[in-house]
């Protein structure tokens, strides 16, 4: 493999985790919820919730969110991960009706995003149901 590829697979696999990292250091200093949360929503607007990278970084933070306290859980919870679930749930939802050549590689990526992040939730045993009533 060359470099420039190894690079590309490096960075694939450790902005994500570099980033969700920085979540984690964030919560375990305290900062500001107000502020938290609105690093949280800048980070959730960058997203696009069929790509694998961003699917990446959501399972990334799941991952690394044990390590934060349940104030900064709840905030990501409901910011990036609720957010994303919904975003996904509402494009199958409005485009399975509607299945056309158009749609189709699109409602078939985003339904297989959405199997990944469920299947994270279950394997990690995070239930949404409470925060997605809010």
């Amino acid at each position: 493999m060359s470099s420039k590829f190894q690079n590309i697979r490096n960075l694939r696999s450790t902005t994500s985790a570099r980033f969700a990292k920085v979540l984690v250091d964030l919560s375990e200093r305290n900062y500001d919820l107000n502020q938290f949360k609105m690093v949280c929503v800048t980070i959730q607007n960058a997203l696009i919730p069929n790509l694998r990278n961003s699917m990446r970084f959501v399972s990334q933070i799941l991952a690394q969110m044990n390590s934060m306290t349940p104030k900064y859980q709840k905030i990501v919870l409901e910011t990036i991960v609720v957010s994303t679930f919904n975003k996904q749930t509402d494009f199958i939802t409005k485009n399975i009706d509607s299945l056309s050549k158009t749609n189709i590689v699109e409602t078939v990526e985003m339904s297989v995003a959405h199997k990944r992040l469920s299947y994270t939730l279950l394997k990690k045993k995070i239930d949404l149901s409470a925060q997605a009533a809010k």
